[in-house]
């Protein structure tokens, strides 16, 4: 089992309003497939509900409304202290997910932009840059399939073909991958694609296939 807690954030940083802490936003703990997570009904979830589900791999939420797992005084402001880390401490210490909660089928969904299909392909865009600088789109495995031969644009620059692994080109050079969650993503090897392309979220990408 492997367990990962998505907190909100403390005394007004960074992703403390959006978290909603202190709302009715519904304090969650769920498994997808082996992994367990805890973590607010904010649709952070969404893209791992998602691939999870594409897999036909288990599905299972619960309402954290079982206060005797939680701290014995719970703030209106600090609910990643008071509610969602004794939930973790006992999920990791062997309590069954159903004990916790309530169990709920509604989670809240984040809208994500669908690529949309042309005469010799897809268009998609970029919907997240990570601190590499790898470029996320919103393409992913089952929309492309595997095909023999592909080239992406981005940027104002062509990449022929994708590739499996970073280590199978050069340091610097420019790949076109599957992400761990079979998004469509543009790196470069050793690099930022972010500031080689001066690329932003939005920006579009196209896959065409020869």
């Amino acid at each position: 089992m492997s367990l990962c807690a998505f907190f909100p954030s403390r005394h007004g940083a960074p992703g403390c309003g959006r978290s909603g802490v202190g709302t009715a936003r519904r304090p969650l703990a769920g498994r997808l497939g082996e992994q367990f997570y805890v973590l607010p009904d904010n649709g952070l979830i969404t893209l791992l509900l998602e691939c999870a589900e594409a897999a036909s791999d288990t599905v299972e939420f619960v309402h954290l409304d079982q206060s005797q797992y939680w701290l014995s005084k719970v703030s209106h402001v600090f609910h990643g202290r008071d509610i969602f880390a004794p939930c973790a401490a006992h999920l990791a210490n062997g309590a069954f997910l159903q004990d916790l909660g309530t169990p709920i089928h509604d989670l809240l969904r984040l809208k994500f932009p669908t690529p949309i299909r042309t005469a010799d392909g897809l268009q998609g865009e970029v919907i997240h840059i990570d601190h590499f600088g790898n470029l996320s789109t919103s393409i992913r495995r089952q929309h492309l399939g595997e095909p023999a031969r592909v080239r992406v644009h981005l940027g104002g620059v062509e990449i022929n073909g994708l590739v499996r692994t970073f280590g199978e080109r050069p340091a610097g050079e420019l790949v076109a991958l599957y992400g761990s969650t079979d998004y469509l993503i543009v790196s470069v090897v050793n690099g930022s694609a972010a500031q080689r392309l001066g690329i932003k979220v939005g920006d579009p990408v196209e896959v065409v296939f020869r």
